[in-house]
């Protein structure tokens, strides 16, 4: 994920945070896709690298997007919607799990890749997102301060707190 992050960033600078949005997609589902039918170990290791990586571009471009084309007023119960929204598909896939040992690993990850497929073709469909010039925003520092001020961000830092502690001790358990 990390090293997708970091080519997400060099490829939004370059081609656009609605193309490195349709081109993770594009790729993690194709990726996906083979995974499903994948049965050597190397290979299923490589592909999963691979998921990996586009999961990056998805999130460097998708979430640069939002911020984009989001007024300020609203951008932080925007950004909290697409947090929970991450969090839901974090607890889809046991339930996709569940559905390949039912059905078979290559239909259950088979519908995943064509439902990405799909998000990338409608990502292209919407216009480019223009970022907002310096004029038009607040400084940073007083964007910080309105921030630290608001109740609902302060509940919003200690409810993803509270879910990374849960899923880490789940983790452990």
């Amino acid at each position: 994920l990390i090293p997708g992050a970091l080519l997400g960033f060099w490829v939004a600078t370059h081609a656009g945070v609605r193309r490195t949005t349709a081109i993770g997609l594009s790729v993690f589902g194709l990726v996906v896709i083979a995974f499903g039918f994948g049965t050597n170990l190397a290979m299923l290791d490589v592909l999963r690298a691979l998921q990996g990586m586009f999961c990056g571009l998805i999130w460097c471009g998708g979430l640069t997007w939002v911020i984009y084309v989001t007024p300020v007023q609203r951008r932080s119960r925007t950004l909290g919607g697409v947090l929970g929204a991450a969090t839901f598909g974090t607890l889809l896939g046991p339930i996709i799990g569940t559905g390949a040992v039912a059905i078979g690993t290559g239909p259950a990850f088979a519908a995943v890749g064509l439902i990405a497929l799909a998000l990338a073709a409608a990502a292209l469909r919407f216009p480019d997102a223009r970022p907002a010039t310096p004029d038009e925003l607040p400084s940073v520092r007083e964007q910080l301060r309105r921030a630290a001020r608001s109740h609902g961000v302060r509940l919003g830092v200690w409810l993803i707190c509270l879910e990374a502690v849960t899923f880490g001790a789940e983790n452990v358990l």
